[in-house]
């Protein structure tokens, strides 16, 4: 529970988070029948996949996983990255949905978010499920038809 002087700073509501929550949609109606192509734009092309595939910024998640909760700082004394950059690469994952941004004070601290990743790997892997349903049925689901 946060504290009467930590806040936790939510993103915007932006078309990432909109797309999340039709994603969930999609994938949860078994009534479609059809792979669009933004379908497979929202699954694969995600904000979410881009962030994981920087490696200062899996970097940088590795060093919040063993250090948790950290400041930018705290989070760059190590890195061979800039401080700035270290910065903005923490903006980045936040507004991906990998970590959480909270603000005590005038200090930011970050930390890790794995409910909300393994949400999005959740529908990722779903998402890529129905992909491959509907283009490329298993022998056994030919069979069955």
């Amino acid at each position: 529970m946060a504290s009467s002087k930590e806040k936790r700073i939510s993103s915007k509501p932006n078309s990432q988070s909109r797309e999340k929550a039709s994603l969930s949609k999609k994938l949860m109606n078994p009534s479609t029948q059809v792979v669009s192509l933004d379908l497979l734009d929202q699954i694969l092309d995600s904000q979410f996949l881009n962030s994981l595939s920087d490696p200062s910024r899996v970097q940088i998640l590795k060093k919040l996983i063993l250090i948790g909760r950290s400041d930018v700082s705290k989070i760059s004394e190590t890195l061979p990255i800039d401080k700035s950059v270290v910065s903005r690469h923490l903006s980045f994952l936040s507004d991906a949905g990998i970590l959480i941004r909270m603000k005590v004070g005038k200090q930011v601290f970050y930390e890790v978010d794995p409910v909300n990743i393994l949400k999005r790997f959740q529908d990722i892997q779903d998402g890529i499920r129905l992909i491959l349903d509907k283009c490329c049925p298993t022998p056994n689901a030919r069979e069955a038809n």
